[in-house]
């Protein structure tokens, strides 16, 4: 198979010498990597237990969701229900797909079953529903995409995808541009607060950046232009586009005081090169739990708070916020999808949107908005079948990505992961419009070109 020079470096790593223990804990996708990988997900899954319980529970007191002591025999079912999905999960990156599976187990569906059980007085019985609902959605995605990677993708003959130099430049050119019109009109915050990270001051100076237009020019900015140029400079080790990358986010970061905008770089660089160097994804879990074991260590020696960052804003909040829509709209009337762009065709119910009204539930703010995940969100348009409805949305375009990614499999799964990865902590609907997944989507489509007639030899089978 012949591949695009420029390319070929960044394809998986192979290497042959025989296999050794660790190339079973890192590299290989077999029973043994597959044990390793529960065994990782159970040790997760117990520190967000035992986290929220001795340490970050007191925090949520006054939103009336502590640590409740559950019987032993519900806590491993609930633990159960928790590790099912990941006996499925793919071990190795195969598309973008296969990221943001990962990813959406990891930061929402495990927080959301554990920290949803233990902060609950129900018990499993009494929160059926909610357990139902999450698994469901989950084993959707996951049988959703493998049927058609295996009965779609598997049969397809595809090139292997060039970049249009000239349409690249012109990405450039509209990036660069961006980013002098928003220098130009609008005002940075202080640098010596936002490099400590406090962050709150230039979030509310930022809320007229976000408006109209505006909002969604620097969204394509941080989500679509930057990461599409800092990976083409990863994948072709362009020491330019690299740097270009990284500046770029970190003056959006300056505008606005998105923290997910300034470590963004860092962690795109860090998944290409877990892709190129073959790893599994036992290797990312592996990394995580030092992260977070490190983060526990600095706290418990010198006092610091990184594990608030690491552990309860990453993981517990999203868990935490899924039970919290659920718990609200149990009781509440629901939106009906009468909100986001769906109030172009149907009047609102409510003058709030989902986000606003549960952040007033859960902080007691009318001004705070509680942004959550689909699911989260599908709990709010309609108590059952929302999460359900949000899910095969996500799925469909799951299903374009890695179409779009046949043939540079890889440069497509890191260029879309910024805007792809925002359903995370986002309705579909959002991800979709607000933070740039449908533009992406069709900007890397059209960026990429099939080879001209005299390449047909770059043919794959």
């Amino acid at each position: 198979m012949n591949i695009n020079a420029s390319f070929a470096w960044a394809l998986p790593y192979h290497n042959k010498r025989k296999a050794g223990f660790m190339d079973y804990v890192l590299r290989k996708t077999g029973f043994f990597s597959r044990i390793i990988f529960l065994g990782l997900f159970l040790i997760f899954n117990l520190i967000l237990l035992t986290t929220y319980k001795n340490v970050f529970a007191e925090l949520f007191f006054y939103q009336k969701y502590y640590y409740y002591s559950k019987p032993e025999p519900e806590l491993i079912f609930v633990f159960f229900l928790a590790l099912f999905p990941a006996l499925l999960l793919p071990l190795k990156f195969r598309n973008l797909s296969s990221l943001i599976l990962l990813f959406l187990y990891v930061v929402v569906y495990c927080p959301s079953i554990i920290i949803g059980y233990i902060s609950s007085p129900g018990s499993v019985s009494d929160d059926l529903h909610y357990y139902v609902v999450l698994l469901g959605c989950m084993l959707l995605l996951i049988v959703s995409l493998y049927s058609a990677e295996t009965y779609i993708f598997s049969k397809a003959h595809f090139y292997n995808k060039r970049v249009n130099n000239l349409f690249l430049n012109g990405l450039l050119l509209i990036h660069v541009v961006t980013l002098i019109y928003f220098y130009l009109n609008y005002q940075i915050g202080d640098i010596r607060e936002l490099l400590a990270f406090n962050v709150y001051d230039t979030r509310l100076q930022a809320r007229e950046v976000s408006f109209g237009f505006s909002g969604y020019l620097i969204r394509f900015a941080s989500n679509v232009s930057a990461p599409i140029l800092l990976v083409y400079g990863l994948m072709n080790r362009n020491l330019i586009f690299i740097a270009f990358g990284f500046l770029s986010n970190f003056l959006i970061f300056l505008l606005e005081g998105s923290k997910s905008v300034f470590f963004m770089p860092f962690f795109l660089t860090f998944i290409f090169y877990v892709i190129r160097k073959d790893f599994n994804f036992n290797f990312l879990l592996l990394f995580l739990l030092l992260l977070i074991g490190g983060a526990l260590f600095l706290d418990e020696r010198f006092n610091t708070a990184y594990s608030s960052y690491i552990i309860r804003r990453t993981f517990i909040v999203p868990g935490l916020l899924t039970r919290v829509y659920h718990d609200v709209f149990s009781t509440e009337p629901t939106y009906q999808w009468t909100y986001n762009i769906f109030r172009f065709f149907q009047p609102p119910l409510m003058d709030i949107s989902p986000p606003y009204f549960v952040g007033y539930f859960y902080f007691g703010y009318a001004d705070m908005s509680a942004n959550a995940n689909p699911w989260a969100d599908g709990f709010a348009n309609d108590y059952t079948m929302g999460p359900f409805i949000e899910t095969v949305i996500m799925i469909v375009f799951l299903i374009l990505a890695d179409y779009v990614g046949l043939g540079n499999r890889i440069f497509v799964a890191c260029a879309l992961f910024a805007s792809y990865y925002s359903i995370i902590s986002s309705s579909i609907f959002t991800s979709l419009l607000t933070h740039g997944m449908i533009i992406c989507l069709l900007v890397v489509a059209l960026l990429l070109r099939k080879p001209q007639p005299a390449d047909v030899s770059m043919k794959v089978d």
